[in-house]
C-alpha cells in the first residue's frame, strides 16, 4: 500500500513538473521518456551556447548537432571553461614534441578555433574562460557562476547545452582493440563540475534576475532568461533526445574533432573511434543508426 502511494505521488509529481512553463522538449524526467528526435528546427533564428570543460569535448559530444544548426542558420557559441594545459602534445612540421603547459595551452586554444570554425561557429563567439586543466572543482561556485551570467547575459541564447552533472557509469565499454580510450567520457571531474556550474547558474535564475550579480547589471549587461537546457548523454538512463548523425554529418564531426592533433595525433583512429561512439550510443536506445544523445532538463 505504501508502494503504491509513493509511485502515485511520484508520477504526480512528474506530471507537474512537466506542465511547468519553459523548456517545451522536456516533458518528463528521464529515464520515464522514450527518446525523441530532438527539432532542431525549433532553433532556427535563434542562439544556441555550449559550455564545456576542455577543448575537443564539444566536438566529441555534440559535433553532428552544432555542424547541422550552423547550416540552418543558427547562431551558435561556445564557452571553453579551462586552458587544457595539463596534456597533449605541440607538433610542427616535423611531427609531434613535448612542450610546456604554456604551449600546449595556446596549441589547444588555436585547434578549439579551428575547429568551431570549420563547423560554422566565428571566433567571437568562442569565449576562453582559462581557468585550470583538472582543477574546475578548486574554484569557488560564485566565480563560476558570476562568468556564466555575465556570458549568458551577452549572449543571450535560446538554449543551453553542456556536460551531463553526475558520472555516467552506462558510458558504452570501449572494445581493448580500440587506440583510444573514452573512458573519461562517463567521468572526468572536469566535466562534471561544468555542468555542475551551468545547472546551478541556470537553476539559481542569475541570468535573468535583477538584483542578482548587480554587477553586471551596474556595468549594463541585462537580464535574460535562458529558455531550454540540455546535457551531453551517452547511454539509455539519461537520453531523452537524439540528433541522428548521416554520413555527411559525421564526416564533419570526425574532421572537427581531427583538428584537435594535440590530443588525437591519428586521423584514422579518430574516424573509428567518433563512429564507434556513435553508433553505441545509438544502440543504447535501440536505434540502429549513428547519433548524438542529450538529456533535456
Amino acid at each position: 500500500m505504501r508502494t503504491s502511494v509513493l509511485c502515485l505521488a511520484l508520477a504526480v509529481a512528474a506530471v507537474a513538473v512537466a506542465l511547468l512553463p519553459g523548456n517545451t522538449e522536456a516533458q518528463c524526467p528521464p529515464p520515464a521518456c522514450t527518446p525523441s528526435q530532438l527539432n532542431i528546427a525549433q532553433f532556427m533564428g535563434k542562439r544556441v551556447l555550449f559550455v564545456f570543460a576542455h577543448a575537443d569535448d564539444v566536438e566529441t559530444m555534440a559535433g553532428g548537432l552544432i555542424s547541422l544548426l550552423t547550416a540552418q542558420g543558427t547562431t551558435v557559441g561556445y564557452v571553453v571553461m579551462t586552458n587544457g594545459d595539463k596534456g597533449g602534445l605541440c607538433y610542427n612540421s616535423s611531427g609531434s614534441f613535448a612542450c610546456g603547459k604554456e604551449e600546449i595551452a595556446e596549441v589547444r586554444k588555436q585547434e578549439q578555433l579551428a575547429a568551431a570554425a570549420y563547423l560554422g561557429v566565428p571566433q567571437y563567439n568562442v569565449r576562453f574562460y582559462d581557468l585550470e586543466d583538472g582543477l574546475l572543482n578548486s574554484y569557488d561556485e560564485y566565480t563560476l557562476r558570476i562568468k556564466l551570467t555575465a556570458t549568458i547575459r551577452s549572449f543571450q541564447p535560446y538554449a543551453v547545452f553542456t556536460w551531463f552533472t553526475q558520472p555516467d557509469w552506462n558510458c558504452p565499454p570501449r572494445p581493448d582493440s580500440f587506440p583510444f580510450n573514452y573512458g573519461d567520457l562517463g567521468y572526468h571531474p572536469d566535466h562534471q563540475r561544468s555542468g555542475q556550474a551551468v545547472l546551478d547558474t541556470l537553476k539559481s535564475f542569475f541570468p535573468e534576475l535583477p538584483l542578482a550579480a548587480d554587477e553586471l547589471g551596474m556595468a549594463g549587461i541585462a537580464p535574460w532568461r535562458v529558455s531550454q537546457f540540455y546535457m551531453f548523454a551517452l547511454s539509455s538512463p539519461h537520453i531523452t533526445h537524439y540528433v541522428p548523425l548521416d554520413e555527411g554529418t559525421l564526416q564533419r564531426k570526425i574532421n572537427a574533432l581531427s583538428m584537435q592533433k594535440s590530443q588525437i595525433s591519428n586521423a584514422t583512429a579518430t574516424a573509428l573511434n567518433v563512429r564507434w561512439l556513435a553508433q553505441q550510443t545509438g544502440q543504447a536506445i535501440q536505434r540502429n543508426q549513428p547519433i548524438e544523445g542529450f538529456t533535456a532538463y
